[in-house]
Protein backbone atom coordinates (compact mmCIF):
# COMPACT_ATOMS: atom_id res chain seq x y z
CA UNK A 1 0.00 0.00 0.00
CA UNK A 2 2.99 2.28 0.91
CA UNK A 3 4.81 1.86 -2.43
CA UNK A 4 0.99 2.67 -4.35
CA UNK A 5 0.86 5.58 -2.42
CA UNK A 6 4.33 6.56 -3.25
CA UNK A 7 4.08 5.94 -6.88
CA UNK A 8 0.22 8.28 -6.42
CA UNK A 9 2.67 10.93 -4.79
CA UNK A 10 5.20 10.89 -7.76
CA UNK A 11 2.79 10.66 -10.27
CA UNK A 12 0.68 13.87 -9.03
CA UNK A 13 4.23 16.32 -8.23
CA UNK A 14 5.64 15.07 -11.60
CA UNK A 15 5.77 18.22 -13.85
CA UNK A 16 8.99 19.60 -15.17
CA UNK A 17 11.37 21.12 -17.66
CA UNK A 18 14.71 20.18 -19.61
CA UNK A 19 15.92 22.63 -21.86
CA UNK A 20 15.41 20.87 -25.88
CA UNK A 21 17.86 21.41 -28.31
CA UNK A 22 15.18 24.32 -29.85
CA UNK A 23 15.28 25.66 -26.15
CA UNK A 24 11.34 24.36 -25.63
CA UNK A 25 9.29 27.26 -24.01
CA UNK A 26 7.85 26.23 -20.67
CA UNK A 27 6.76 28.77 -19.48
CA UNK A 28 2.61 28.36 -20.63
CA UNK A 29 2.97 25.71 -18.31
CA UNK A 30 3.73 27.83 -14.55
CA UNK A 31 -0.10 28.56 -14.15
CA UNK A 32 -3.56 26.59 -15.26
CA UNK A 33 -5.26 23.81 -15.12
CA UNK A 34 -3.91 20.32 -16.41
CA UNK A 35 -4.88 16.87 -16.36
CA UNK A 36 -2.86 13.53 -16.07
CA UNK A 37 -4.32 10.39 -16.51
CA UNK A 38 -2.99 7.07 -14.43
CA UNK A 39 -3.87 4.00 -16.87
CA UNK A 40 -2.69 0.98 -14.22
CA UNK A 41 -5.08 2.88 -11.40
CA UNK A 42 -8.11 4.01 -13.72
CA UNK A 43 -7.94 7.40 -12.29
CA UNK A 44 -7.68 10.92 -14.33
CA UNK A 45 -6.28 13.84 -12.10
CA UNK A 46 -7.23 17.71 -12.52
CA UNK A 47 -4.18 19.55 -11.85
CA UNK A 48 -4.46 23.23 -10.67
CA UNK A 49 -1.28 25.27 -10.61
CA UNK A 50 -0.25 29.30 -10.06
CA UNK A 51 2.94 30.76 -8.98
CA UNK A 52 3.11 29.48 -5.20
CA UNK A 53 0.82 26.28 -4.96
CA UNK A 54 0.01 23.11 -7.22
CA UNK A 55 -3.03 21.02 -6.35
CA UNK A 56 -3.67 17.41 -7.68
CA UNK A 57 -7.34 16.29 -7.21
CA UNK A 58 -8.11 13.01 -7.46
CA UNK A 59 -12.58 13.15 -7.69
CA UNK A 60 -12.25 9.47 -8.18
CA UNK A 61 -10.75 8.73 -5.06
CA UNK A 62 -11.81 11.77 -2.92
CA UNK A 63 -8.49 13.19 -2.47
CA UNK A 64 -6.78 16.46 -3.01
CA UNK A 65 -3.09 17.22 -2.66
CA UNK A 66 -1.40 20.38 -2.08
CA UNK A 67 2.22 21.40 -2.93
CA UNK A 68 4.23 24.46 -2.57
CA UNK A 69 5.99 25.08 -6.27
CA UNK A 70 9.55 26.21 -7.05
CA UNK A 71 10.53 26.49 -10.54
CA UNK A 72 14.59 25.85 -10.44
CA UNK A 73 14.82 26.56 -14.07
CA UNK A 74 12.34 27.74 -16.98
CA UNK A 75 11.88 23.65 -17.30
CA UNK A 76 12.43 22.39 -14.13
CA UNK A 77 11.21 22.29 -10.47
CA UNK A 78 10.03 20.89 -7.18
CA UNK A 79 7.15 20.27 -5.55
CA UNK A 80 7.29 20.50 -1.48
CA UNK A 81 4.40 18.45 -0.04
CA UNK A 82 2.26 20.81 2.30
CA UNK A 83 -1.51 18.39 2.97
CA UNK A 84 -3.09 16.05 1.63
CA UNK A 85 -7.64 15.88 2.31
CA UNK A 86 -9.40 12.93 1.43
CA UNK A 87 -8.91 8.95 2.26
CA UNK A 88 -5.66 8.12 3.18
CA UNK A 89 -4.50 11.62 3.09
CA UNK A 90 -2.57 10.37 6.70
CA UNK A 91 -0.38 8.73 4.53
CA UNK A 92 1.07 10.57 2.89
CA UNK A 93 2.34 12.67 6.08
CA UNK A 94 4.09 9.67 7.41
CA UNK A 95 6.16 9.19 4.01
CA UNK A 96 8.97 12.31 4.48
CA UNK A 97 11.08 11.00 2.28
CA UNK A 98 8.58 11.55 -0.51
CA UNK A 99 7.77 15.16 0.76
CA UNK A 100 9.96 16.87 -1.82
CA UNK A 101 10.11 15.35 -5.80
CA UNK A 102 11.58 17.40 -8.95
CA UNK A 103 10.04 17.42 -12.15
CA UNK A 104 11.51 18.34 -15.02
CA UNK A 105 10.11 18.82 -18.81
CA UNK A 106 11.50 16.88 -21.20
CA UNK A 107 9.52 17.29 -24.41
CA UNK A 108 6.33 20.05 -25.10
CA UNK A 109 3.40 20.57 -27.23
CA UNK A 110 0.40 22.83 -28.42
CA UNK A 111 -1.63 21.36 -25.68
CA UNK A 112 0.45 18.63 -23.68
CA UNK A 113 4.18 18.07 -22.01
CA UNK A 114 6.17 14.91 -21.17
CA UNK A 115 7.66 15.03 -17.71
CA UNK A 116 10.14 12.90 -15.60
CA UNK A 117 9.93 13.02 -11.62
CA UNK A 118 12.62 12.05 -9.24
CA UNK A 119 12.09 12.18 -5.09
CA UNK A 120 15.88 12.53 -3.51
CA UNK A 121 16.78 9.07 -2.17
CA UNK A 122 14.41 6.88 -4.07
CA UNK A 123 15.36 5.17 -7.34
CA UNK A 124 13.11 5.62 -9.28
CA UNK A 125 11.83 7.71 -12.08
CA UNK A 126 8.29 8.31 -13.32
CA UNK A 127 7.64 9.69 -16.39
CA UNK A 128 4.06 10.52 -18.08
CA UNK A 129 2.26 13.60 -20.36
CA UNK A 130 0.55 16.23 -18.88
CA UNK A 131 -2.60 17.33 -20.83
CA UNK A 132 -3.21 21.25 -20.95
CA UNK A 133 -7.11 22.00 -20.40
CA UNK A 134 -6.09 26.21 -20.19
CA UNK A 135 -3.28 27.87 -19.29
CA UNK A 136 -3.02 31.59 -17.71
Amino acid sequence: MTKVLLLIFILFYSTACHFQPRQADCSKFRAGEFYLVNKKLGHKYRVLRNDVTQQEIDDKAGTTTTMKIKWITPCEYELAFLSAKGPGSDTMTSMPEARVVRTRITAVGDNYYVFETKAPGIDLIYSDTMRVIKTR
